[in-house]
């Protein structure tokens, strides 16, 4: 179990660091690259919809000579539109977009800072800066909110989840620090990730397995789900869940979050994600699946027109996104973007299928 769950933790890393050795990063699409030009001015106004859409973003590591990871490259944009690249402290992150916008957060070792990049003008809004390290953050379904998983600079002791009103400023935490259990051993990562109805999921990791905790914003209520591998989702009163199993493929299974109850919603899954009420993942051999939760699966390989698409995951340590509506999956070669031309959105209400920024949310 614990060479399986390491390697699901911290594989995306690797072969990240492994493809920037290689070879030097190519603007993605061949567009123009161009580096963020400072701080959005107040009469900037918010993406309009169509531009929200075509929004995408990726990090990529960036090694010294001795092969250690020194920084991280950001790169982001809109469909069809120039590319905004900046290099970052190595303890970094980003997430989204947004409306358009893409979280930022940077450590300098004395203090995180978080930013929104605006992926149609490349450039920035100061969203925070907090004494405690801020090892990740997501936006909520709008822009108003963001939720941020802290640590202690000193200890690096667990600080909670907390949620940052990005207009003033104001912070509450939302979460208390996940309690000590002996059971799944020390937590080395909290995944956080912002459903459709906007209720906030944080998945902390272990060696042996994973734990889900869910807050509504709206009411405080918090439900937790544990001995999982790790949150796909929500849908309704159910969290979607990667089981627990030593190496991928692993089977998902839905649990209901008030009795604990689970069922098996597909079986050989390498990654997943949800859209609305359907599962849309892969298996071994490539394939995409769609699968309602209600029962039934259909391949949609061969309606797709670019192979290795899988699932981009929608999440506070996601190497890559891209926008969607609300509902749908965003797919792109290995999961991960590279090219926006080569993304997909699929709608699993008729199994839609459009290229980035052809969907208005």
């Amino acid at each position: 179990m614990e060479l399986g769950r390491c390697f699901r933790l911290f594989a995306p890393l690797a072969i990240l660091a492994a493809v920037a050795a290689a070879s030097p990063l190519a603007p993605p699409g061949g567009a123009a690259v161009r580096a963020p030009v400072g701080t959005c001015g107040a009469e900037v106004a918010e993406p309009s919809s169509a531009v929200a859409s075509g929004a995408w973003y990726r990090v990529d590591p960036v090694l010294d000579g001795g092969g250690t990871l020194a920084a991280v490259r950001l790169s982001a944009g809109v469909a069809s539109g120039p590319t905004f690249r900046t290099d970052l402290p190595a303890e970094s992150f980003a997430s989204g977009p947004v409306n358009g916008q893409v979280l930022v957060g940077d450590d300098d070792g004395a203090r995180s800072r978080q930013r929104l990049l605006d992926t149609a003008r490349g450039c920035w809004r100061p969203v925070g800066i907090e004494s405690a390290v801020v090892r990740s953050a997501v936006m909520g379904t709008d822009t108003l909110l963001a939720y941020e998983h802290r640590v202690d600079r000193a200890s690096r002791a667990d600080l909670g989840v907390w949620r940052r009103e990005v207009a003033s400023g104001r912070t509450v935490r939302v979460l208390e620090p996940i309690a000590r259990d002996d059971a799944y051993g020390q937590t080395f990562t909290t995944e956080l990730a912002v459903a459709a109805d906007g209720r906030v999921v944080a998945t902390s990791c272990g060696l042996r397995a994973c734990r889900g905790r869910v807050v509504d914003p709206a009411t405080g209520q918090v439900s937790a789900v544990s001995a999982v591998g790790s949150v796909v989702g929500l849908a309704g009163g159910r969290a979607v869940v990667m089981g627990l199993c030593d190496a991928l493929p692993c089977d998902v299974e839905a649990v209901d979050l008030r009795t604990g109850a689970r069922a098996r919603v597909a079986k050989n899954v390498v990654a997943a994600a949800l859209g609305g009420t359907s599962l849309v993942w892969t298996d071994a051999r490539g394939t995409v699946w769609q699968t309602p939760l209600a029962g039934g699966s259909r391949g949609l390989t061969r309606q797709m027109g670019v192979s290795n698409l899988s699932p981009v995951r929608a999440s506070s340590l996601a190497w890559s996104g891209a926008a969607a509506p609300a509902g749908s999956v965003v797919l792109a070669p290995s999961g991960h973007v590279a090219n926006p031309s080569l993304i997909r959105v699929l709608e699993p209400i008729g199994a839609r299928l459009s290229r980035l920024g052809e969907v208005v949310p």
